[in-house]
């Protein structure tokens, strides 16, 4: 029995890093490009296949602990490297703010690919 008869996820062919999501509906893999990311801010995602919208599964404790000491790492180095550089304690908050939206949304989206899955809204 091949994989699409048994219903499992197959690989997308223009997949690379980007991660997958996978229609719950029709069970279509379509790959989450930063677009697909910027235009669901909720998780509200709309399968390319057959058009139905899916919610995607919430994180679990250890994913966000992740993201959270990435982001705070980040943007203590970058903090410091501002304070030390530009002699300046706003220069130091402007890159903690830099650097926990980099992280942040680059975490997020890799998570959203890699580690959620979609489900059918109920």
């Amino acid at each position: 029995m091949n994989r699409r008869n048994n219903r499992q996820i197959f690989r997308h062919p223009k997949i690379t890093s980007a991660g997958q999501l996978v229609c719950p509906h029709c069970k279509m893999a379509f790959p989450l490009t930063w677009r697909r990311y910027w235009s669901a801010p909720w998780g509200n995602y709309r399968c390319p296949k057959c058009r139905q919208i899916s919610h995607i599964t919430g994180n679990s404790w250890w994913v966000l602990t992740i993201n959270f000491v990435a982001m705070t790492l980040v943007g203590i180095m970058g903090a410091l490297f501002g304070a030390y550089v530009f002699h300046n304690g706003w220069m130091g908050v402007f890159l903690i703010f830099v650097g926990y939206l980099a992280i942040g949304f680059s975490l997020d989206k890799w998570i959203d690919g890699h580690l959620r899955h979609l489900k059918i809204r109920s």
